[in-house]
């Protein structure tokens, strides 16, 4: 008998196999077989006909019609064949069993009952067959090869693949697995040979470990984390040195000053991650935290810092309290507490323990102190449309409450014309408190300053605590500049002054007040002005000087005081407005006072005015325009009275002044020009006259080389080879008041600037 031999040649093992369509009735003709011969598959031919040449078929089976071969001989397989007859030679079939004449076949056995050929049975496939196609798992964008040839009775053949389904495909042989949860049939086909098999698709994801940082002998449980689920499976560990060590899943740090990388492998996953291990000795954290909190105001920050950022961490806080309550780096005082409490705070970061106290109450404060901030915070903070502008924050000097003054008139704070007094401008509003001392102020800016976000914060503060308070002078000086810097801190844009203190009126003739006034105030006032010289964001303002008449501080102006000793009058706010305005430069729609009608000083310029400023509070030393309204007042007429708009150099000396002047102090003022020393009066330049009462609309223009002058649209007059350092709008030996000034700036604003030049006809 002819034996069929397979043989595989494969590249990838699979494990089970589907058998498709593989019994007798599928067997294919082998196109080869043209003399006859039984088909290579060793199966009777389909039509179940003797081969023409007489021979038994290959596999010993008789043939399917049952008649005796045309040679007479006996069949292969020593069966009698189906109709019964004696092969026709009489010769022993090969198998040696006994054939249906009665010979006894070559073996000499008895076939056994039931083994004949069945033949609605499949063909039996070889074992090494069916373990080379079995279904088969990949994981997702990985590849396996196939086997691509079979050898079928010693003649190699050619295997060919296709897939039913999505998300896998095949080139060159291989499986592609592409998309996870895909489930497909794959076929295999050779000639006289077809199998199938399943292949399926999954997603085992990553495995990822963070960074690792240790102090020394500290250990730490890896966290591992397989980003499918169930796709989990043991790790191993590799890394290299002896710097950390691993006892199962948990690392511990044994160099300090070292970093190690680590592989971490699974059968599926490979991860690497560092190991950093530190010193213990820079592993301490520092915490700030406030002093005192209350119930009716916000939470206050804790600041936390370490030693070295490679420890920062977590911080959890803990304490024993009712009345305290600390969540995302913030500490409160909750409920009413009607006893102050101090609380001991734990705090633990990851390698460090702090402990800090604070006091918790509710706050108070002087006297009416809630009902102005609540009026505060009813009529401005909490109204829109208030926020961003100017506030005057401090003490009883900015008041802003309602009150009735000596005339039964219903007035805010001290400051009866304040509003009047800056009518021009938006946002802009007193916000003091009566009695407030430093501390006091420190604790309402969390309710009225910092919930306003303003762009300018004038504060008058420290006047209570120098003539009412028990701190020295450099405690006093200390907590000023504390709340200060912690507005700048927590308000970086906006500008802040500081004005005061101020003397008390009757600082002579008490012994209480003598040594606040006189020695106290002045401390203050200089220790603050050295502070604001240092900073780019804090402008001192000496109002104090207006309370004294001579340079030495020693005797006081009655004058400036109302009759509680302490407040200014109404005209001693006004000299307040002119300094305040001055510091912050011009703003649009400010009003200037300037009160000169009083000095005596013959012909010599009076710097007094309005000195104009840059968005950030620098003098004018560039290309810039400037308007704005003057109502002319009093004059001297003992002297040489005149309104300026000066161009001067750093050290003050005049370099070009535009003038109305009364030359011959009769009230009645004419334009004149001062320039490189030439002088030109009213009565050469022939313009108009003004008078007391009159409005005089100006306009001056500064290009990178001259300067020009207008009243109303008419030019009076233009500097040719302008140069200067700084330019303020003033009057000597008489009265003015400035109004409705408005400053564009070239480097500002350089197409508003262009914009003004072109309707004037000036090209630059």
């Amino acid at each position: 008998m002819k034996k069929l031999l397979f043989i595989l040649i494969a590249i990838a093992v699979i494990s089970s196999l589907v058998l498709v369509g593989c019994n007798k009735a599928d067997t294919p003709t082998d196109p080869d077989n043209d003399n006859g011969e039984t088909p290579d598959n060793g199966e009777t031919p389909d039509n179940g006909e003797t081969p023409d040449n007489g021979e038994t078929p290959d596999n010993g089976e008789t043939p399917d019609n049952g008649e005796t071969p045309d040679n007479g001989e006996t069949p292969d397989n020593g069966e009698t064949p189906d109709s019964g007859e004696t092969p026709d030679s009489g010769e022993t079939p090969d198998s040696g069993e006994t054939p249906d004449d009665g010979e006894t076949p070559d073996g000499g056995e008895t076939p056994a009952p039931g083994t004949g050929p069945d033949e609605n049975e499949p063909a039996v496939i070889p074992s090494e067959i069916i373990l080379a196609f079995s279904d088969i798992t990949l994981v997702k964008s990985s590849a396996r090869r196939l086997p691509a040839k079979v050898i079928i009775d010693e003649e190699e053949r050619a295997l060919s693949y296709t897939v039913t389904g999505t998300g896998v495909s095949i080139s060159d042989n291989s499986l592609v697995a592409e998309t996870a949860g895909a489930s497909v049939t794959v076929t295999a086909t050779a000639e006289g040979f077809s199998l199938s098999f399943k292949v399926n698709v999954v997603d085992l994801g990553a495995l990822r470990i963070d960074d690792i940082t240790l102090i020394e002998d500290e250990e730490k449980e890896i966290s591992a984390l397989f980003t499918t689920p169930g796709a989990a499976s043991p790790i191993k560990y590799e890394f290299e040195g002896q710097n950390i060590s691993f006892d199962g899943n948990r690392v511990k740090g044994i160099t300090p000053g070292t970093e190690t990388s680590v592989i971490a492998r699974t059968n599926d996953h490979t991860a690497v991650f560092t190991v950093k291990v530190l010193p213990k000795s820079d592993a301490s954290m520092t915490l700030t935290a406030p002093e005192v909190i209350y119930s009716n105001y916000p939470a206050k920050d804790i600041s936390v810092s370490f030693a070295s950022s490679d420890y920062s961490s977590a911080v959890s806080y803990e304490w024993e309290s009712n009345y305290l309550k600390i969540e995302n780096g913030k500490i409160y005082a909750v409920g009413v507490i009607s006893a102050e409490e101090t609380v001991t705070v734990t705090a633990k970061s990851a390698y460090d323990t702090k402990t800090f106290t604070v006091k918790v109450s509710t706050y108070n404060g002087t006297v009416n102190a809630e009902t102005h901030i609540k009026y505060y915070e009813d009529n401005i903070v909490n109204k829109e449309g208030t926020k961003g502008g100017t506030i005057f924050v401090g003490d009883s000097y900015f008041s802003g409450n309602k009150r009735t003054n000596a005339a039964g008139k219903q007035v805010y704070g001290f400051w009866e014309d304040f509003k009047e007094d800056y009518a021009n401008e938006k946002n802009i509003y007193l916000m003091g408190i009566s009695s407030s001392q430093i501390h006091d102020l420190e604790i309402v800016s969390e309710r009225l300053v910092y919930p306003m976000e303003p762009s300018e914060i004038v504060v008058h503060i420290g006047f209570n605590d120098v003539h009412h308070g028990n701190l020295t002078v450099e405690e006093l000086g200390a907590r000023i500049k504390a709340l200060l810097s912690e507005y700048h801190r927590r308000l970086p844009n906006a500008k802040i002054y500081y004005v005061g203190v101020e003397p008390k009126k009757n600082a002579l003739s008490s012994d209480q007040y003598k040594n606040s006034s006189l020695v106290k105030a002045p401390a203050i006032m200089e220790m603050m002005e050295d502070f604001a010289s240092e900073s780019n964001w804090l402008t001192f303002i000496d109002t104090a000087q207006l309370c004294y008449t001579d340079s030495s501080k020693t005797a006081i102006n009655q004058s400036f005081y109302i009759n509680d000793l302490s407040h200014p009058t109404l005209e001693a706010y006004d000299k307040i407005r002119q300094l305040i305005n001055e510091a912050r430069g011009v703003r649009n729609g400010d009003s200037h006072y300037v009160d000169n009608s009083g000095n005596t000083s013959g012909s010599n310029i009076n710097p007094t005015g309005l000195y104009l400023k840059d968005k950030n509070g620098d003098d004018l030393k560039g290309s810039f325009v400037a308007s704005g309204t003057i109502i002319v007042g009093k004059g001297a007429t003992s002297s040489s009275p005149h309104m300026q708009w000066r161009f001067s150099n750093d050290n003050g000396t005049t370099k070009s002044r535009f003038l109305l002047w009364d030359t011959n102090k009769n009230g009645y003022y004419g334009f004149a020009t001062i320039h490189s020393g030439t002088t030109q009066k009213e009565d050469t330049l022939g313009y108009e006259i003004f008078t007391e009462g009159s409005v005089i609309d100006w306009t001056v223009i500064a290009t990178d080389t001259d300067a020009y002058f207008y009243i109303g649209n008419q030019l009076m007059y233009k500097f040719e080879n302008v140069t200067f350092s700084y330019f303020n709008v003033g009057a000597g030996s008489m009265d003015i008041e400035i109004r409705d000034v408005e400053l564009t700036v070239k480097a500002e604003d350089e197409e508003g600037y262009a914009a003004i030049l072109a309707a004037k006809g000036i090209t630059y």
